[in-house]
């Protein structure tokens, strides 16, 4: 992508107001050039003062008058340069600190912004349509907004506003220089230009492709780390651990190679600057003896090598900020390819007029309908589900199984409203399953094959996402009792406050699932899915779970997910999904 369309697309992140206080902010930085500018001239006048003692010339008109409009004209020459170059450093003094202020206010602005952004995407991402996150890396994700983010935002615009800022002070000084010479402007322009072309056609693009590699590795060495310690047991009972880490010290070798190309190549530019503009001073004498005056051409000189002083550290801080946007251009571009992608795929929030649409039979029997329902992916011409029909009832217990591929689990994200069907319809008390179920919250419980437990307390678990305040007790009890965790939580040093250590480490797979029925059924739900909940456990727990279930609520309706029906109540009804719809349903007993 073109660099500078990187640096609009990050503008246009921002609102109107914002975009509009940045610009703002923006011009005010680079104004301060003006009181840069003026400590330079002071400078010239200095530099014309003394050689003018040195050579015992006239001062210039146009010097004696500002001297005589500051009442300044009577002075010695040694005074009047002291006088003068203690003012020239209050006007550099007065703008380096109000360049410091101001950039200091425009970035906490630029954090805040960041801040909203990341909120809002973060906002999109679980709003986000079930299939699109399901094929995201969630690495990229995190990365994407963590770091990308902070790249497209603070850094981005921030390094933008600098360069602006620093460019302002060098418009003005050629500006002067082109009141004196505007051949010498020219000249001194076409010079800068091609300096600062070719430092970004070598360096920069050599920095960008460092970092981008260096990008690439960091997310690819992250994963490979994740896994690693993922796969630990296995990699240790195989013995597999050198094979690993060679794997990891490639990565590993690839990013330290890049970083050291990318930090020697950025020290490269000052020394350029540094030679560039001693040949620029060269240069200028060689011009100014052909165009101007002697008087004259001391007088540039002065200015020259004033605002050389100035002037070299603006170019190394607008090469830096060049530099940095080009690090960190590769994160910034995943943010916005994410974000952009984010709002194209903003189609699975529930609109209010959608709500509207219920039509509850409270006095009908059916509980769930599908009706005709058959299933696709968008990127896949094969149905993974195909004419399928049937019917729950308020309070029944039933097993969905089938082979391996079959569709146990998209039926299941289908009933949850995660997925639309292709063709048919999943109703749940006759009101398409997706609409109802935002309208219902917590009246559907979703229980996965394994337990994701978060940071923090038993408790905190249960009750995921609420507030210790707003935890119903009563509500908290019953859920622990139905799911047998109290008697599970005997075993627990300091009951529902044990504290979970990271992936619930020190849980059993048993507790786990315990406290997984526990959150499902802390909302007080009409239905509770469970998706292959107990095919990880022993079967001494899995037994024990399918009895806690067996034995919830008979208003629950249980809608299991499974592929193993040996230890499932016989008098269970079973629905068995084939390629060609239902291959059977009836009772667990009848079923050959």
């Amino acid at each position: 992508m073109n660099f500078i369309e990187l640096q609009i697309r990050s503008v246009n992140l921002l609102s109107r107001k914002n975009k509009i206080l940045y610009v703002l902010g923006s011009g005010l930085q680079a104004s301060l050039g003006l009181i840069d500018l003026i400590g330079v001239l002071i400078s010239g006048i200095i530099g014309v003062v003394a050689s003018n003692v040195l050579t015992g010339n006239q001062i210039p008109n146009l010097i004696l008058e500002i001297l005589s409009f500051f009442k300044l004209e009577n002075k010695s020459p040694s005074s009047l340069i002291v006088i003068l170059s203690i003012v020239a450093l209050l006007f550099f003094l007065m703008k380096t600190i109000l360049a410091l202020y101001i950039s200091k206010k425009l970035f906490r602005f630029l954090a805040n912004q960041q801040s909203a952004i990341s909120s809002k995407m973060f906002n999109y991402i679980i709003n986000a349509d079930y299939i699109w996150i399901r094929n995201k890396d969630p690495h990229q994700i995190s990365t994407a907004m963590l770091a990308g983010i902070s790249a497209a935002t603070v850094n981005s615009l921030g390094q933008t506003m600098l360069i602006i800022s620093e460019s302002g002070l060098l418009v003005l000084f050629l500006v002067i220089i082109g009141i004196a010479s505007p051949p010498l402007a020219i000249v001194t322009i076409l010079y800068f230009s091609i300096v600062v072309f070719l430092l970004n056609m070598v360096v920069g693009k050599k920095v960008s492709k460092y970092n981008q590699n260096m990008s690439i590795v960091r997310i690819k060495a992250q994963a490979e780390i994740f896994n690693t310690i993922k796969l630990f047991r296995e990699i240790r009972i195989l013995q597999k651990s050198e094979w690993f880490r060679q794997k990891i010290d490639k990565l590993f070798n690839r990013h330290s190679r890049n970083l050291s190309d990318d930090i020697w190549i950025q020290q490269l530019p000052k020394y350029i600057l540094e030679i560039a503009l001693l040949l620029g001073a060269s240069l200028l004498v060689g011009i100014g003896r052909i165009t101007m005056t002697s008087q004259e051409m001391i007088y540039i000189l002065a200015v020259y090598l004033a605002g050389v002083a100035r002037i070299f550290p603006s170019l190394l801080r607008i090469q830096s900020s060049i530099f940095s946007l080009r690090a960190a251009s590769f994160y910034s571009q995943m943010a916005l390819d994410l974000f952009d992608s984010l709002k194209k795929t903003e189609s699975s929030l529930i609109r209010e007029q959608s709500l509207n649409q219920l039509q509850e039979a409270n006095s009908r029997e059916t509980l769930i309908s599908v009706t005709g329902l058959s299933f696709k992916f968008a990127d896949s011409d094969r149905y993974v589900l195909e004419n399928l029909n049937f019917s729950i009832s308020r309070g029944e217990k039933i097993a969905i199984i089938g082979s391996s591929g079959s569709g146990k689990s998209t039926l299941c994200d289908l009933i949850l409203g995660l997925l639309s069907p292709t063709k048919g319809s999943v109703l749940i008390k006759g009101t398409d399953a997706s609409i109802w179920i935002r309208a219902h919250r917590g009246r559907v419980s979703y229980l996965p094959q394994e337990t994701i437990l978060v940071e923090g307390t038993i408790r905190e678990n249960i009750c995921l996402g609420v507030n210790q305040d707003d935890i119903d007790e009563e509500d908290l009890l019953k859920a622990v009792r139905d799911s047998n965790l109290l008697e599970a939580s005997l075993d627990f040093p300091m009951g529902l406050e044990t504290v979970i250590e990271s992936d619930g480490v020190n849980l059993s797979g048993g507790q786990k699932q315990r406290i997984g029925i526990a959150r499902a059924l802390y909302t007080k739900p009409e239905i509770l899915i469970l998706d292959e909940a107990t095919s990880s456990l022993d079967i001494y727990n899995e037994k024990s779970i399918i009895q806690s279930i067996d034995s919830l609520n008979s208003d629950i309706t249980v809608i299991s997910i499974t592929h193993k029906v040996q230890n499932l109540n016989p008098s269970t009804r079973v629905l068995e999904i084939s390629k060609n719809g239902i291959s059977f349903d009836g009772k667990l007993s009848d079923l050959h």
